[in-house]
This record gives C-alpha cells, structure tokens and sequence, in this order.
C-alpha cells in the first residue's frame, strides 16, 4: 500500500489514468480451497507445509499463512464452497497431512457457527444448539489429530480456541487433557430425548453437515505430544485459555491469533478492559515489540466505539467523551492503520454532528494514514470535500488511492465519472471513465453505491452530477438509481419538472418492491387526478394511487395505511370508492381512528346515493375523535361533515347531540 500512497502523493495532475479497473491478482499458489477442489493434494500439502514453516521466521510468513486460513473460511460460507467429502477425499490420498485435518476442523468451526445463528445467538433454536455442539465435538477430534500428525500446527489450538470458548469442552476432552489419556476408544453425540418430528428435524439438521445421531467419534489414545499439560502447579488453565497457551507452546513467538484471544477477555465474555491490560503486560505477551502490544489494546478502543458512532441523538456530554476518548487513541496509536480508523471514526461522528469542517479535516489526515476503505466514509470524503474545498486536488487522490488499490466501489465509481467529465483534475476520457464505474457496479451489482453518491452530489446543490450518476446507474441496472430520476424529475432537479417521467421511474422502483417508491407513485397518481380532462383518465389515477400505497402498505411501510385511507374516502369517482369500500369498513371495525374517520367521510358524501347516511357518517366520526381528536385528517373529515351553511351545521350539531356514547363505535373508546 506505500507504492500506492507515493504514486498518488506525487501526481501531477491531470491524473493519468490506470489503464483498467483494478488489476486482476495473480494465482494464489496457497489457495486452500482452489487446490482442494482440482484435487491438487501434492501441492495442498507442499504449499501449506512450506508456508507454515514460514510463519516460525518472520511475521510475514504469519501474516501469509493466516490470511490462507481466513480465505479458506470464507469459502466456506460461499455457496458451493468446500465439503466435507472433498476433505475426507484429501485425507484418505495424504494420510500423513495434519493440514487435511486442520481444514476438516475449520469445517466443522463453520457448521457450529451455521447451527448457532450464523453468530445471532438470538436466532438459534434448541436443535440449533444440539448439532453446534455436535459439530464442535467433530472439531476437537479433528484439530487433535492436525497437530498429532504435525506438532507444528499451532493454528490447531488457535480453531480450539474458538471452539471451546463458545461451546465448552466435551468431557471426554477434559478427561484426556488432564490425565493424558482417553478413558474410552470413542464417544457419541449428546443427544437429547425428545419427540418423534423434533427427532426427525434434528436427523435432517445433522444431515446437512454430514453428520448422523449414531455417529461415534474415534477419540486419540492420548494426548498429543506437542500440547502442554493443563496443569501448571496447582492451577490449572481452562477453556479457551488453556488452547491460547498451547498455540504459544507451539509456537511462542505468535502475535496475530493473540488479537482473537483479546476477544475473549472482553467484557462481553465476562473479561475487563483491566484484564486486557494486565494480559499485555503479562509473560504471554513478553515476545512482543511496542508496536504490537499497541496493536492489542487498541481492541479496547474498539470494544467501546468501533460502530457506536455518535450524533445529533447521543447526549451531549456523551458524545464528547466519545470523541475525546478517540482523539486521545488516535495520537497514542503506534500502528497507521488504527491511526487512520480512529480519524475516519472521528470523520463519521463530526459529520454526523453537523461540524463538518472539523469532520474534514480528520478525514484528511485519516486518508494520509491509509487509502479509505469504507465506503461510508468515502460517501462522506465526496460531500465533504465537494462543498467546502472544490478546487482542491485532494478528493481526487482519495479516489484514485482507493479505487486503485480495490479498497471501495464508491471511489472506483467517483473515480470513473471523474474521468467522462473531466472533473477534479481528471483529464476526460469517456472510455476510461465508463470502464471505471462499470467496474464499480460489477463488484458490487446490489448495492446502492449510485443512489448514496448521488444523494451526496444533490447535498450541496451538484445536481447535474447527480443526474449523471444516476442516469449511468441506471443503464447499469444499480439499484434505487430509477428512484433518484425519479425524484429528480419530480422536483425539476438538473431537469423540467415531468410528473409522468418521474411516476415511469418510480413505477420501475415499486414492481421491485420498493415502498417509497409505491408511496410516490400514489401520491402523483393522487396529483394528476386534480387535472385529469375525463373520467376514464381521473379513474386511471385515482385507482392508481389507491393500488400504489396499498402495495406500499403489503411492503410494510408504515406511512401507507394512513395515506390509502385518504385516497379512497376522497376519490371523486363514487365507483372507485366502492371497490374499496369493504377493506375500510374493516379497518374502521377494527377501530383504526384514520378508517373509521375515512368512512366517516364516504357516508357523509350526499353524492354516493348507496352509502349515504348522515347519523351513520356523525357516528363514526365521533369514534374517530375518541381515540384521535388531534389528528389532522379526523378533524378535516368533521369540517366536511359539518359544511359550510347553518342549516348543515345545524343538522350536524342536532345528529351528535342525539348519538348516544354507547353508540360510539372503537374498542379503544374511552368514553364507552
């Protein structure tokens, strides 16, 4: 990444352009699960072999081999990722490879995650539980013969110790660790008595990791020369504990896993920020330099604000503690990353807090730490740097630094449309620029980069680029583009006002289930019925507007109830008022205020000879105003009923002065 950042410091510009979108990595020679599939096992093992040895020479070699492992991870959360087949084929072709159990661990550390929640313990389910800790007892077996078959494999301990520390020891785990042998040749899974389907739902559950309920595990004979005794003294290390010494055993020069080890000492695993401390300054740590153990109580600072952003809605005194707090660890941070992610929280937090000139000067001096990798704060560097310094050539190395080195799609986006206009010191190229931001988009088909950057570009009054944008969008197919057009051309934003331009594009939005979208169209619906020239054109809108917000309201928008309601009572076409006239009616049963008010309303309407009953139309009113007199559409509907002649009020005054309060319809009705 210093290549990077010196090449860009030192443009001159117009910027030269990278010739293509972000250059395409050469092969991985250590990709686990590439290699794993072609069924390249000689090469499996040679590459990991070699690599593992590299991770006792340097931190490079660490860092490498590590990487290798979280790739393999990923992978396994991918669809059509790595199976348990394909390791157990690779097992039975190199009977001697500690690295094919190694990853047959990681599976089953997968498959735990799967059953429980995905990590949401909120979501898992007491089966859930059940195939986690079978899953888990699959891993201690595996991991037990990685590092039996290879005492170098120090990430064994590392898999345990995530493991061990969300699910506990099985028993026969404990029993072998502390006396050194197992008791028994095998174990089964702990299953629970329970009925027939929730049986039968737990054999499917199991299934789909490759387990069964009758499955026994081979447990090892004893336990594996390369692990410590538990016992040090008299005192013996538990848990998690126990495998983040037994990796340092291994291996006592480790500094990367000890950051995951970190996590558990957090307060959430029942640690302290003190105990964190005291764990730095502590023997296990001794290897380390300066900048590493830095590196470690940095995990304090994140516990405490990493995504607890603050703004306008955090108290006051709060906030700039928060933000003191973070200015203090940004000075104090001897490694550049945590330095440039403490300016871009600081970035996110002012600008949040409306000081956005402070807010942008964080943000430069995040940017001069490490290109920026959020897209957020990428979002929040084009807005900023666009309104209060346009001229500056600043925001153009941003984009260039992290589009280059594939850090986000905003900037590769910004950094494409940059280009086909010849903005901030691009020099124009429409080839370029076009290669650029189709770039973006196919990195990242589904998300909603176009719509945020456009939405910062009409921030500060920009509203040609955000058409721009836009437009290029949504040729692109970007998601909720059409939904800007839209109300771009609805606000004759760049554009001539054109309500049926704008309805064209947020009819696109709603067919893809897009509730504001739905909410906008019924509203120009709503509109354009005001100056439709017949009634089958009025028709066409007025039913419009009623079908747009009642998809609105089947997408659980919470503003479409209220609005459909609306639309029905004041439809000018009786007909189309009596094709709904039977949901109203049961939402008014159900005693909602803006239902019944909206029946209120096409009782009372003299012109609908089927429906009009004026006590009727005064009764429901009033149960409407029991339960929400303050409600501006509760009391239009009551000026309608009442008219504007004394006689109508008259007559008005005399039906509610004859309404009995047990007439009063609503369950909610205080006074009945």
């Amino acid at each position: 990444m210093t290549s990077i950042a010196s090449t860009a410091a030192a443009r001159s510009f117009p910027v030269p352009y990278q010739p293509l979108p972000v250059p395409v990595p050469a092969a991985d020679p250590c990709d686990i699960s590439g290699l794993l599939s072609a069924q390249r096992y000689e090469d499996l093992d040679k590459a990991l072999n070699e690599a593992v040895d590299n991770t006792f020479a340097n931190r490079e070699g660490e860092t490498f081999y590590t990487d290798r492992l979280e790739n393999f991870d990923r992978a396994l959360h991918r669809e059509g990722g790595p199976s348990l087949a394909q390791i157990r084929a690779w097992q039975a072709a190199s009977p001697g490879s500690g690295h094919a159990h190694l990853m047959e661990a990681h599976y089953w550390f997968h498959w735990s995650y799967v059953y429980r929640g995905s990590g949401w313990a909120s979501t898992v389910t007491n089966e859930g539980w059940v195939c986690a800790h079978a899953a888990i007892a699959n891993l201690c077996v595996a991991a037990l013969r990685a590092v039996a078959l290879d005492p170098r494999l120090w990430a064994a301990p590392v898999i345990m110790m995530h493991g061990v520390a969300a699910f506990g020891e099985p028993d026969w785990l404990t029993a072998l660790l502390l006396t050194g042998r197992s008791k028994e040749a095998s174990a089964g899974y702990s299953m629970p008595d329970v009925d027939e389907a929730t049986q039968q739902q737990l054999i499917t559950m199991l299934a789909r990791a490759g387990m069964a309920p009758d499955d026994r595990l081979q447990l090892p004979e004893q336990r594996p020369a390369a692990l410590p005794a538990p016992v040090n003294g008299k005192k013996r290390s538990k848990s998690h504990h126990y495998w983040m010494e037994a990796a340092l055993h291994i291996h006592p020069r480790l500094f990367l896993f000890l950051r995951q080890y970190i996590w558990f000492l957090q307060p959430r695993w029942g640690g302290s920020h003190d105990r964190i401390r005291s764990f730095v300054a502590s023997a296990h740590c001794a290897h380390l330099d300066a900048v590493e153990k830095d590196r470690l109580l940095h995990e304090i600072w994140r516990d405490d604000h990493l995504n607890s952003f603050v703004d306008k809605a955090t108290d006051p005194a709060d906030a700039e503690q928060a933000i003191q707090a973070t200015r203090r660890r940004a000075a104090e941070a001897l490694h550049f990353y945590h330095r440039y992610e403490t300016l871009a929280w600081l970035a996110r937090s002012l600008n949040m807090l409306d000081r956005e000139t402070e807010a942008l000067e964080c943000l430069k001096r995040a940017e001069a730490e490490y290109p920026i990798d959020d897209e957020i704060v990428m979002y929040c560097a084009q807005y900023l740097a666009l309104k209060y310094e346009p001229e500056s050539t600043w925001l153009a190395q941003a984009v260039c630094r992290s589009a280059e080195g594939g850090y986000t799609d905003t900037a590769q986006i910004l950094y494409g449309y940059f280009a086909l206009r010849g903005m901030q010191g691009f020099a124009c190229d429409p080839a370029i620029g076009k290669a650029w931001m189709e770039s973006g988009h196919r990195d990242a088909p589904k998300a909603m980069h176009f719509r945020e950057i456009a939405q910062h570009f009409r921030l500060i009054g920009m509203f040609r680029e955000a058409f721009d944008i836009c437009q290029a969008g949504y040729d692109l197919g970007a998601p909720k583009s059409a939904q800007i057009l839209g109300d771009m051309y609805e606000a004759g934003q760049h554009v001539e006002p054109d309500a049926l331009k704008a309805l064209q594009y947020y009819q696109e939005e709603m067919d893809k289930d897009d509730s504001y979208s739905a909410l906008m169209v019924g509203w120009l619906h709503n509109e354009l019925a005001r100056s439709a020239s017949s009634d089958e054109e009025l028709a066409h809108h007025e039913r419009g507007a009623i079908t747009a917000t009642l998809r609105a309201h089947e997408l659980d928008d919470d503003r479409a109830l209220d609005k459909t309601f609306r639309y029905i009572a004041k439809a000018t076409l009786i007909r189309i008022r009596h094709e709904h006239k039977d949901w109203v009616k049961k939402h008014a049963d159900e005693g909602h205020p803006l239902a019944m008010a909206a029946w209120a309303g096409m009782l009372g309407t003299y012109e609908d000879k089927e429906l009009y009953n004026q006590r009727e139309s005064v009764r429901w009113l009033m149960g409407a105003q029991a339960i929400a007199p303050e409600d501006a559409y509760v009391q239009e509907t009551e000026a309608f009923l009442r008219g504007t002649g004394w006689v109508s009020r008259f007559l008005y005054g005399l039906t509610r002065k004859r309404i009995r309060a047990h007439e009063i319809p609503g369950a909610d009705n205080a006074m009945v």
